[in-house]
């Protein structure tokens, strides 16, 4: 058995197996859209099982964000001795109680589950093209559960295809698909905006960056670095998301647009509590 087929067996047909529970309960009740609604809400307890990992990860971003000036001061008293920086930096982390790693290792656990969504979804919804629904019934658990179709359909758009795939298989009728890729761009943006502002400077760092530009000073590196990656992540990224949404069913972009949501609201009720 290959690695590819391990992964699958242990992260995503559970999760497939829920979102066809969920499916097949919605469709049962006769509710339209049922497929839309199923990935809503399997991304919603998605984000509730890991809201704990989110909320630790963006208060050790604060602190961290605080402990920058420290940091600082650190680096320049011991910049000829590296080995006393690092056990100096070591022990203000562990006064603060954070480790430096722990916000590479959270996201590291969310991986495999969000790995295993997309995969979910992808199997789900590209089903006629994937052996039909006698492949799709050999992984499901549950004997009761016998699919012969799939409404795809959600608010007027159809769940397994691409909207370039809409646009040329219907031309103009089909205009409302590319609001997806612009929903999906301004959501990440509105995030990773969101984000940013709870790990926004301290009023002291404020003060050295302040000073730092009036004297002229070459800047830092890491700074400079860092100030890189928040342009990337949080204007290259929206667009690369809302281009490549163009090309994968708008189911994906349905989890990924959901994904998002759920991040804003509890990335404000983490601001809100601090």
């Amino acid at each position: 058995m290959g690695l590819y087929e391990l992964l699958k067996i242990i992260f995503v047909y559970p999760l497939l197996n829920l979102l066809i529970l969920i499916y097949y309960a919605f469709s049962g009740l006769g509710i339209p859209g049922a497929l839309g609604w199923s990935i809503l809400v399997l991304t919603f307890l998605f984000k509730i099982a890991t809201q704990p990992l989110f909320i630790k990860q963006i208060k050790q971003a604060k602190v961290m964000q605080e402990l920058a000036p420290k940091i600082k001061k650190l680096q320049n008293k011991y910049k000829n001795n590296p080995a006393q920086l690092q056990k100096e930096q070591m022990k203000l982390y562990t006064q603060a109680g954070v480790n430096p790693a722990g916000g590479c290792l959270i996201l590291l656990i969310q991986v495999p589950f969000i790995y295993a969504l997309y995969n979910a979804f992808l199997i789900f919804l590209n089903v006629e093209n994937n052996g039909g629904f006698q492949s799709l019934q050999k992984i499901i658990y549950f004997s009761f559960i016998n699919l012969d179709k799939i409404e795809t359909m959600f608010l007027g758009f159809d769940l397994t295809i691409s909207p370039s795939v809409a646009l040329s298989r219907f031309g103009g009728s089909a205009w409302h698909y590319l609001l997806i890729p612009f929903i999906t761009g301004f959501l990440q943006y509105y995030f990773s905006k969101t984000s940013f502002a709870n790990v926004s400077q301290t009023s002291e760092n404020k003060e050295e960056v302040a000073k730092k530009n009036k004297s002229g000073s070459d800047s830092d590196p890491a700074e400079d670095f860092s100030r890189i990656m928040q342009f990337q992540t949080k204007y290259l990224f929206p667009v690369l998301i809302g281009w490549v949404s163009m090309s994968f069913p708008v189911g994906l972009a349905l989890y990924w647009n959901a994904f998002s949501f759920f991040s804003i609201l509890q990335s404000r009720m983490v601001s809100a509590k601090s």
